[in-house]
Formats: structure tokens, sequence, C-alpha cells
């Protein structure tokens, strides 16, 4: 298992969560034994469960339907970006941000998309569900009430720094945390509680088993504070959340309710709206100071440097084919950007021209990296196809076994011809370093020695005896045709054999009496399809 940047969902015995390299992943709960895994690319997303699916994110754009038991997959929707919004299911759909800016609305069974609701920025955050109100935060700054319904917008509240902490409703109010190291209680103009919201329920329950979500929760601001530190780790780290006056130092804003019809409105901070903190305090914490935008300067200078410093990890780590974790210095550079970008004041477009221009750059060398690693795997996937059926085939050969001979020097032809189209497809140099694949045939030969081999006569044993050829490992194998070693064309020319003795030997120059085989260029691996078709046609 790779990297793990989603939170583990556990749904009665089991376990679900996924991993860096884009693997999704069903654990028995009590053993730690792997059910099943499924295969994506990269997963930030947190698994959510409902009904007996999986819904889950990935990098590749995707929202993934999968099922619990068996890890099948049942339907796939493609957003136009990555998706690192963990999913809220409810009253059958499924709804979830993704880096296009757009929240969808997909229905659970079918995977259709019911609506999209474009905001202004990329979604990290989750959505939250309460009385037929959709609530997500954004890049932009904004939080959204979006009706789950129909998808049009009811309000926004702007809070100026990006929100990727992903909200919670209690009572009616809205509980979410910024870039600006605040926290914000917003009056959502309904009188409920988050449903079915995993920000609720957290990590230890799901959708379809609702622990704790039917109680009426009393929230102390200490407890809130606790929350948001807890999912707001990598902002703490750099920086602290103790911003401004308030209760722990969080600011809490709360949205005017005086009637129903006002929702539909965008919330006014300066209305004279109540504060669930003493006036002074509230002025304390919401006025902008020149310590606060020096502070704010300076984590963004520190993500920046960070992020910076990542790269330079992933572009070492590459060079040295650590793939895996190039992908993940590149993911947590990425991260550190968008921080930095969240974090950036509206009217300093300069800098935030520079950030956007260094995620894109990092996004671009990510991406490259992703698809030659995909690359690697393939050949070495398909090479090491293709050299265990060349083994199995020489075996079958020499053990006379002419019909599966056939069919596996057919499989490893077509296979090494695969492998050689996928090599010269590639801008990248796959075979440097050289690829080692594992050898792994059905059976081994029982003796190297060519005197105990039953399809070598005793004739021309000891013709290659006179020659100094005993073993097997001693028939030096020749770099084009004629495929023959040198000692066995000379039997040929001595009439002293036979075309099948003559093939069996060619064909034992190229046995692998160790685990593994390796190719170095391409020119190896059009040399080992050309050998496999030498072999296919003697077995005919």
């Amino acid at each position: 298992m790779n990297s793990i940047q989603s939170s583990p969902t556990v749904v009665d015995d089991s376990l679900f969560v996924g991993d860096g390299r884009g693997t999704l992943y069903a654990i028995d709960a009590e053993t730690g034994n792997r059910r099943w895994a499924f295969e994506s690319t990269r997963i930030r997303s947190s698994p959510t469960v409902a009904d007996g699916t999986v819904f889950v994110g990935s990098f590749d754009h995707n929202l993934y339907a999968v099922d619990a038991e068996t890890g099948n997959q049942q339907w796939a929707f493609e957003t136009g970006d990555f998706i690192a919004s963990s999913p809220t299911v409810i009253d059958s759909t499924v709804f979830v941000g993704s880096d296009d800016g757009y929240l969808y609305a997909v229905d659970a069974e079918t995977g259709d998309q019911e609506w999209a609701f474009q905001t202004g920025g990329r979604i990290r955050s989750s959505p939250t569900v309460v009385d037929g109100t959709v609530l997500v935060g954004s890049s932009d700054g904004n939080i959204c009430a979006v009706d789950t319904e129909t998808g049009d917008q009811r309000w926004e509240f702007e809070i100026g720094s990006g929100v990727n902490s992903s909200p919670t409703v209690v009572d009616g109010t809205v509980f979410v945390g910024s870039a600006d190291g605040n926290l914000y209680a917003v009056a959502t103009g309904v009188d409920g509680s988050s449903e079915d919201s995993r920000v609720l329920l957290g990590t230890l329950g799901h959708h379809g088993d609702r622990r704790f979500a039917n109680q009426s929760i009393d929230i102390p601001a200490h407890a809130l504070y606790t929350s948001w530190v807890r999912n707001n780790a990598d902002w703490l780290a750099i920086g602290g959340v103790g911003i401004g006056g308030g209760i722990g130092g969080i600011s809490l804003i709360r949205r005017r309710e005086d009637t129903r019809e006002s929702k539909q409105d965008p919330p006014n901070e300066s209305s004279g709206e109540s504060s669930a903190m003493p006036p002074s305090e509230t002025a304390q914490s919401t006025t902008p100071t020149d310590q606060s935008g020096t502070d704010a300067s300076s984590r963004v200078d520190e993500f920046r440097s960070e992020a910076e410093t990542a790269l330079e990890m992933a572009v070492a780590a590459k060079e040295n084919n650590l793939f895996d974790e190039a992908e993940d210095a590149y993911d947590v550079a990425l991260t550190q950007y968008e921080a930095a970008l969240d974090e950036l004041d509206a009217g300093d477009a300069e800098t935030r021209t520079k950030v956007e221009e260094s995620i894109d750059a990092a996004h671009a060398e990510l991406t490259a990296l992703e698809t030659l690693h995909e690359q690697q795997e393939e050949i070495i996937e398909t090479l090491e196809t293709a050299e265990h059926s060349f083994q199995v085939a020489i075996m079958a050969y020499v053990e006379g076994s002419q019909t599966l001979a056939r069919i596996r020097f057919r499989q490893a032809r077509d296979s090494f011809a695969e492998a050689v189209d996928i090599v010269e497809d590639s801008d990248e140099d796959l075979l440097s370093p050289p690829v080692e694949v594992s050898v792994q045939p059905d059976r081994e030969l029982a003796s190297t020695a060519l005197s105990e081999l039953p399809a070598v006569p005793e004739a021309a044993v000891a013709s290659l005896s006179d020659a100094g050829v005993n073993e097997i490992d001693e028939l030096e194998e020749r770099e084009e045709p004629p495929w023959p070693p040198t000692p066995v064309e000379t039997l040929a020319t001595e009439e002293t054999t036979s075309d099948r003795v003559e093939t069996t030997l060619t064909l034992l120059s190229w046995w692998e009496d160790t685990d593994s085989h390796e190719f170095e260029t391409a020119a190896a691996v059009s040399r080992r399809r050309d050998q496999a078709e030498y072999g296919f046609a003697r077995s005919s």
C-alpha cells in the first residue's frame, strides 16, 4: 500500500481506504487481511459507503461506485478535474465537488448527472446536506448553499479566504474553517442538522449506519476548535490558528435569521446581525490588522518554500526511478502551493499569478511522471508475461510437448511484439535503467547436463563435449540469426544431428537458469520476439 491521504471508513467488519497510487482497498477490520483492491489513479478523497456501495473520488477525474462486497465497479462519473472532495450520499443522490469548480449531484444507482453547480474555485471541501440544502466550501473563499433538487443557489456567504475545510450543520448553524485561520459559524436559514454527513459522523460511521447522527448535539466552542484542528492540521503545523480574539481565537459570525425569505439572498456581514461573541470581541476578530497581514504573507512564503523543497525531492526521486516517492512529493508540492493560493490576499495579483503558474507546472510534471510510471509498469508486466511463456515453451519442446510449445511460443512472440510497440511509442527510454523481469516457469528441467537430457543423442553429446560444451549454460547464445550456437551449427554441417536436435540445443541456449531476465535495449526485446518466432516455426 502506497502513501495514504484519505481517511478510512469502517462499515461493519470492513475498512475501506484509498492510497496515493490510486488503489481502493477493502480490509478485514479484525485481521487486517485484504478482501479486494480496486484500481484507479491517486485517491485523496475518503470513501463513503451507502447501501452496499463504496463511493470514492480519484485524481483521474472520476467518481467511482464500487460494490462493497466484491470490489467490482458499478459505474464511473467523469468530472473536469481531480476529485479530492469526499462524496456525501443522501436520498439516492451522491453530492461531490471537483477541482473543476463544480458541485455535482449524481444518481447513486445509475451514475447519471442530476445537476452541476459552478462555484468560483476548486472544491476540496466535502458537501453536507440539511433540509433540502447542500452546503459546500470553495477555494474562491465562499460557502455556497444549493437546492438539492434543482441545483439552484439559495445563498452564498463570502469569507474571502479559501474554504477547503468541510462544513457541518448543527441546529441550523453551519460551522466551517477557512484558510484565514478562523472557524466560522453561519446561520443557514433552516432549523435542522447535517443529514448523513461524513463530516458529522467522522470516520467511525457512514451513511448506512448513523451511529450518533440522530442525537441532539450541543457542541461547545472548544470542541469545535478541536474538530477544526484535526481537519486542518497542515495549517496549524505552519502558521497556527490563534488569530484575533473571541472564544479560543475562533471567529464566530452569524448570518441574519430575521425571515425565511432572506435565505435566498447572500448574507450581509455589515447589516448589524447578531454575533455569538460580545461586540468588542467580534470587532477584534473580524477586523484585519497589520500583524495578521504580515502573518498571512509569512505563511504564503512558508507554503511556497515547502512546495519548492518538495519539488526538488520529486525530481531527485524521479531521477532515481523512485516513482512512488516522486509522485508523493509532487502531491505535497501541489498541496502546499494550493495552501499558499488560498492564503493570498485577493489584491496580490502578481503573486497569485506566480503561484498558479507553479501549480500548472507541477501538475504537468506530475501528469508526465504518472504517464511514464504507467508505461514502465506496463512494459514490466508485458515482458514478464512474454518471458514466462518463452521459458515454458522451451521446456515443453525439450520434453516433447510440441503442441504446448507451439502455443507458448506464439503467446511469447505476440507479447514481445506488444512490448516492442510500447517501447517504440514512448517518448521516454523505458529500458533505462534496464528492466529486470521475474521468470517463474511452471516446471524445471531435470538436469542441466546435456548427457542427461533424453532429447540429445549420445553422438551429439560426444561431439559437443569435444568442443568443450557439456552443460546447457555453455551453449553460447547468438545475438542474431542464424540462431544455432556455433558448436551446434558445426554438428549440422557434419550431419551428426537432426533438425529436432538442432532446434532443441538452440532453444536451450536461450533457457534461463536464474529467477530473472534483464532487458537493456529495445533491440534485446526485438531479438527475443524473433527467437520466439523461431521456436514457433520449429514447433510446427
